[in-house]
C-alpha cells in the first residue's frame, strides 16, 4: 500500500505485508508480519501494532498516537518521532532511537 495524500480509511496491514506513509495515514492496524513504514514528512495517527507488526519512523518520518500490543514493535530511527498512546504495558515497547530497520 503506498500513501502519498491524507487517508481516512482503516486498512489493516497483515501477512507480510507493507504500507508506506508519505502523506498522512489514520487509524492503520499492523500485525502478523505487517510493517507500516512512515516515511520523511510522511505521518501516521492512531495506529495500533499488534503481535507480529511492526512501525518504523524514518528520518523526519512522525507517529502520533501509536498503541503498541503484546508482541509489536515500534521502531524509531535517527531523526524520526514517535508517541505512544500508554494502553499496553511498558513490557510490550520496542521502542529505540538506534535500531536498523528490520529485513522484514
Amino acid at each position: 500500500m503506498f500513501c502519498p495524500v491524507a487517508r481516512p480509511a482503516v486498512p489493516t496491514v497483515s501477512s507480510f505485508g507493507l504500507d508506506y506513509v508519505f502523506g498522512l495515514a489514520t487509524g492503520t492496524t499492523v500485525s502478523n508480519g505487517g510493517s507500516e513504514h512512515v516515511e520523511s514528512g510522511g505521518t501516521a495517527s492512531f495506529t495500533i501494532v499488534s503481535r507480529g507488526g511492526q512501525q518504523d519512523e524514518l528520518s523526519s518520518g512522525t507517529a502520533i498516537g501509536t498503541t503498541v500490543s503484546s508482541g509489536g514493535h515500534q521502531v524509531v530511527l535517527s531523526g524520526g518521532h514517535g508517541q505512544q498512546y500508554p494502553r499496553s504495558a511498558p513490557a510490550a515497547w520496542s521502542t529505540s532511537s538506534a535500531w536498523p530497520a528490520a529485513p522484514w
